[in-house]
């Protein structure tokens, strides 16, 4: 990820900023607009002025060539790894929060069923594993340690297959996987 931006020498201010995918982008954009000549938006470009500065012995002008610098500063910067860090924080802060949603979504649940506080206990010992991942933002491994759960520990109301099912399936849908069909 390549940040773009366009400084006006006389002021010191940025003017434009972008941000491009590639390098190459960066460049294309910034040719772009510089081929616009007196027209681009940074600011005039390097130019060629011809200055007629006198006359010459048989009166004819005479010109001096003055080569002119940009009036603008391009500043390119790789922003590649702090784009993929702050990319990384929201997945995971959006997993996290996906994840402590359910975790609440069951609770929710568990409460309108009438769970008591024993049988919450022994629900919680059964699913400790699944809850850690879902509460940290691991979805993937909420969906492996679900599954792996021994059929031993269901109940029939609180820990059942048909139920965790479609708590995997409610990951697996917001994950982009395909739905498993059972645990």
């Amino acid at each position: 990820m390549i940040k773009v931006e366009i400084k006006n020498k006389a002021t010191e201010i940025i003017t434009h900023g972008a941000t491009f995918d590639t390098q190459e982008l960066a460049n294309a954009w910034i040719d772009s607009q510089v081929a616009k000549g007196s027209a681009c938006p940074f600011g005039r470009p390097a130019w060629t002025e011809k200055i007629e500065i006198g006359k010459d012995k048989n009166g004819e002008p005479t010109y001096k060539t003055v080569e002119h610098q940009d009036q603008f500063e391009v500043i390119m910067s790789d922003i590649t790894s702090s784009y993929q860090m702050e990319l990384g924080k929201a997945q995971y802060a959006a997993a996290k929060n996906f994840g402590n949603n359910l975790v609440a979504e069951f609770t929710i649940e568990n409460s309108m069923m009438g769970i008591t506080t024993s049988k919450s206990e022994v629900v919680i010992n059964k699913l400790a594993f699944v809850l850690t991942a879902l509460q940290n933002g691991y979805l993937e491994t909420a969906v492996l340690r679900t599954k792996a759960i021994d059929s031993a520990l269901y109940d029939d109301k609180y820990v059942t297959a048909t139920r965790l099912l479609s708590y995997v399936n409610k990951i697996e849908a917001y994950l982009g996987m395909p739905l498993s069909d059972n645990l």
